[in-house]
């Protein structure tokens, strides 16, 4: 749903050979974009919704190998949807199947696109291992897991915490797109006396940390649902998450604690005063029940 232009060349591919089209959304909620991009200096970033996703899409098109003239149809048959936008992707959708991750996601498409939701399916993220509540050493306070980006807002949690004097251990590594804003955390995480970056680790060193961690931190602008926090409510973390982390609080229960999208000393201070283990939260599905959930719809379509 970041990518309206190419939802809609989808469905008309599908619409003109009778084929059903399953969407997974995957839909960042406009109001909460809205107020990221609001913090961005850059011209474009300012630019009405359409405006900046049709001009998202026309460099997307140009970095096609496509030839000149298969370029100029895509961009004018998006150009032709600009004009109608909403509406053409609502009509979309509402032709479709659509397989959201949660509650939360569902009213952000029937808010943003007036979708009806009338064939819509919610299918969660899933989890494979045993969860892990062990009473082992925690010896990390907060970790913060996720690409470095302005999406995740490590930048301005960084300050943040330097300011009330605490340190997070910061997991990920930059955003190659995004240079002016990790340079920005690199120069300013090499000064910190409280904070450290790992930069890019594996998957299993990201596990073995978050099994030393006492809480996770999820400061993201947008999310849908956070596999970072069904990793460490999986670990036994607590998760302290501005608005609701995507669906954290809905879907994972007792660990996760919820605060204000503009409040990031409360995160930080109610993070640092938590004691392990967190209490063990819902229980996640595993990606073989997710497989099945999925190859249910398809057989049923």
């Amino acid at each position: 749903m970041d990518r309206p232009f190419e939802l809609l060349e989808a469905y008309r591919y599908c619409d003109r050979r009778g084929i059903p089209l399953v969407v997974s959304a995957i839909h960042h909620d406009r109001e909460k974009v809205r107020r990221m991009r609001s913090g961005d200096d850059r011209l474009w970033s300012n630019l009405p919704p359409s405006i900046f996703d049709f001009a998202s899409f026309g460099l997307q098109v140009a970095r096609e190998p496509l030839s000149f003239r298969s370029r100029a149809a895509t961009a004018s048959r998006g150009f032709v949807n600009l004009l109608a936008l909403r509406r053409r992707v609502s009509e979309a959708l509402d032709q479709s199947h659509v397989i959201a991750l949660s509650e939360a996601e569902r009213g952000s498409l029937v808010r943003d696109f007036s979708y009806q939701a009338r064939t819509l399916s919610i299918i969660r993220n899933g989890f494979d291992g045993a969860p892990s509540y062990s009473n082992a050493v925690r010896d990390i306070q907060m970790i913060c897991v996720g690409r470095i980006e302005q999406r995740k807002r490590q930048l301005e949690l960084l300050h943040t915490a330097d300011k009330l004097g605490l340190g997070v251990t910061f997991v990920g590594s930059p955003n190659p797109n995004q240079r002016p804003y990790t340079d920005r955390f690199a120069s300013l995480v090499a000064k910190s006396r409280f904070s450290t970056w790992t930069g890019a680790v594996t998957g299993d060193e990201v596990a073995a940390m978050l099994r030393r961690s006492v809480c996770s931190i999820n400061a993201s602008w947008v999310e849908v649902q956070s596999l970072v926090d069904i990793e460490a409510v999986s670990a036994g973390c607590w998760v302290g998450c501005t608005e609701d982390g995507g669906s954290s609080a809905e879907l994972l229960g007792a660990p996760v604690r919820r605060f204000g999208a503009g409040d990031l000393e409360g995160v930080l201070r109610w993070a640092a005063s938590q004691s392990p283990p967190a209490p063990p939260g819902n229980i996640v599905p595993s990606w073989d029940d997710v497989a099945r959930d999925l190859i249910a719809l398809y057989q049923g379509l």
